[in-house]
């Protein structure tokens, strides 16, 4: 999840290039406004030289004092911009080592009494929940972790939550309407303590397999489950397959 100084560095980002997309459509040049007694003059400076715009071109001018109000905003963001890098850089380091910390494994139990997210994470982690009771004689691969799980690419996804002490409800089932849902991971962030999905699709090269996932996912829309915000999709096909660095890659991206 995102925090706030990355949601800010991406409208800047956003406003910065609409900024450029707008300058791109005004005039070339640029406007000098000279003071004579009680009236201003207005100049238009373009390729070394200066030529006085009348008041019927005052479309023009108005063009370039919005071109030079612009560029000025620009250079704003940019100093912010560049200010934001410097403080989330800064705090990186510091920020994953208390994360790993607290997510660990290896401490949780040592935690429980002083930080509160580790024993709701505890809590999760203890309640029951539905599976999906469908084909369960292709639940043939064994995890490191100790889980079962249906295809070797879930394997290498239970790898990378291990590995990263991220909690997770394999196929638990989910209810959209009065429709049942089993995604493949079901994960709790351990800051945050927001739910998120994970489903992988393994075929995406099957016309009718894919288009069913692109139907899932529609109606996962519909349901406030939206890629990028509590929802990590992957796929993979025959000629590419998924490895424990894609799965490792999905969760850096989502700031797990």
């Amino acid at each position: 999840m995102q925090t706030y100084l990355e949601i800010h560095r991406r409208k800047i980002l956003k406003e910065i290039k609409e900024i450029e997309r707008e300058i791109r459509r005004l005039p070339e040049g640029s406007l000098q406004v000279h003071v004579n007694k009680k009236y201003y003059r207005w100049y238009h400076e373009k390729n070394g030289q200066t030529k006085y715009l009348p008041k019927k071109e005052f479309n023009v001018a108005r063009l370039l004092a919005r071109k030079q109000y612009l560029l000025l905003r620009k250079n704003y963001l940019l100093d912010q911009l560049y200010s934001i890098n410097h403080i989330i850089d800064a705090c990186l380091d510091s920020k994953i080592k208390l994360d790993e910390f607290i997510s660990s494994s290896r401490f949780s139990a040592l935690l429980q009494s002083t930080i509160p997210q580790n024993k709701q994470i505890n809590n999760w982690n203890k309640q029951s929940y539905e599976t999906n009771p469908n084909y369960k004689s292709q639940l043939t691969f064994t995890c490191p972790s100790g889980n079962v799980v249906r295809s070797k690419s879930e394997v290498f996804i239970d790898m990378a939550l291990h590995q990263k002490s991220i909690p997770y409800r394999y196929e638990c089932k989910l209810l959209i309407g009065d429709r049942e849902f089993y995604p493949d991971f079901t994960l709790i962030h351990p800051l945050t303590k927001e739910i998120i999905y994970w489903e992988h699709f393994g075929k995406m090269d099957d016309a009718d397999y894919a288009n069913k996932a692109m139907a899932k996912m529609k109606l996962y829309h519909s349901a406030g489950i939206i890629p990028g915000k509590n929802l990590i999709i992957t796929f993979e096909t025959k000629d590419r397959p998924f490895t424990f660095n894609d799965a490792m890659a999905a969760l850096v991206q989502y700031g797990l």
